[in-house]
């Protein structure tokens, strides 16, 4: 997996730009794989997806009650399936530095429920879609991802959410544009090789009429930048300073990149529960996320998350 990085717009930030693209932030986005099939469930009499196809988005990974979800723009979802043909419609890699090989389930996560957080934003807002707004719940994993935006320390919610100041007016994008991200067929129908390829962008901030924008340091048309929304915009970092996360991209074209303010994201993320929900994964019936949300299920996964916390650095897991 590669990051294309821009030089920075000056030599004094240039240091920063580069730990704003190495950060947790940035390498927060991952791409979301599609799964599609030739036939319908009813033809088949079981679900089913025999293709893997580029059409597609991102989405940012991120932790709260011991949790993890992904956070993308609902047309995402709905320029790519209507109804599922699998229990896992979609799926994305869960280690941000890292592709994922054949059989190697315990590399992905896959979705359960869908959160209509937008429903959790009070108030007119202009310019903002507030049913585009939706936080995807995924099942346990069994690898514990890296680079993701831990809401569960209450640093990273303040950080987040509070006013936006960027370093000179810059801002930053990271995402999987379609057209570096192909997916091909080399060998048989069924079998395909996924490009995982995260682009990076800077622009400066142009606020205007309620729209939070950024102006790209090149054109880039809405074809090269397709593939984005959903994607992460943030702030330069510093070595004691991390990126403050400014938001999710709504979308892009002609060298601007719209997005929703994380400074209202944040808050309804928090109140997840008290949003409507939708089914993605029929197993999704099994469990009641009031008692996800409950604290001895939050303390309970938080050690199982030490265990594979300690899998991951150690080769063995010692759940407490």
């Amino acid at each position: 997996m590669s990051s294309p990085v821009d030089p920075a717009p000056t030599p004094s930030l240039e240091e920063r730009y580069k730990l704003a693209c190495e950060g947790a932030v940035a390498q927060s986005t991952r791409r979301l794989l599609f799964t599609h099939c030739t036939q319908n469930m009813e033809e088949l009499g079981h679900y089913h997806a025999d293709i893997v196809f580029s059409h597609g988005g991102t989405g940012i990974l991120l932790k709260y009650n011991e949790l993890f979800f992904i956070l993308t723009a609902q047309h995402v979802l709905d320029e790519n399936y209507a109804a599922a043909q699998n229990e896992s419609p979609f799926f994305i890699p869960l280690r941000s530095a890292e592709g994922f090989s054949e059989g190697g389930l315990d590399q992905l996560g896959f979705p359960v429920r869908g959160w209509r957080i937008g429903e959790g934003i009070a108030g007119e807002v202009p310019n903002i879609d507030f049913e585009d707004i939706v936080l995807v719940e995924l099942g346990h994993p069994m690898r514990y991802p890296s680079t993701f935006l831990d809401l569960d320390d209450p640093s990273e919610v303040a950080r987040h959410a509070g006013p936006l100041d960027p370093e000179e007016g810059y801002l930053v994008v990271s995402g999987y544009p379609n057209k570096h991200n192909p997916i091909d067929y080399p060998f048989a129908e069924v079998n395909c090789v996924a490009t995982l390829n995260r682009h990076i962008f800077w622009g400066r901030y142009t606020p205007a009429e309620g729209l939070s924008a950024l102006k790209l340091q090149a054109s880039l048309s809405h074809g090269e930048m397709n593939g984005i929304s959903g994607g992460s915009v943030f702030t330069f970092a510093a070595p004691n300073s991390p990126s403050q996360w400014a938001g999710m991209v709504q979308r892009a074209d002609a060298g601007v990149v719209n997005f929703y303010p994380a400074s209202l994201i944040v808050p309804a993320i928090t109140n997840y529960l008290e949003c409507s929900n939708f089914e993605i994964d029929p197993a999704a019936s099994l469990s009641d996320p009031v008692v996800l949300a409950s604290p001895d299920a939050v303390e309970a996964r938080r050690k199982i998350h030490g265990g594979l916390r300690r899998l991951e650095t150690n080769g063995q897991a010692q759940v407490d």
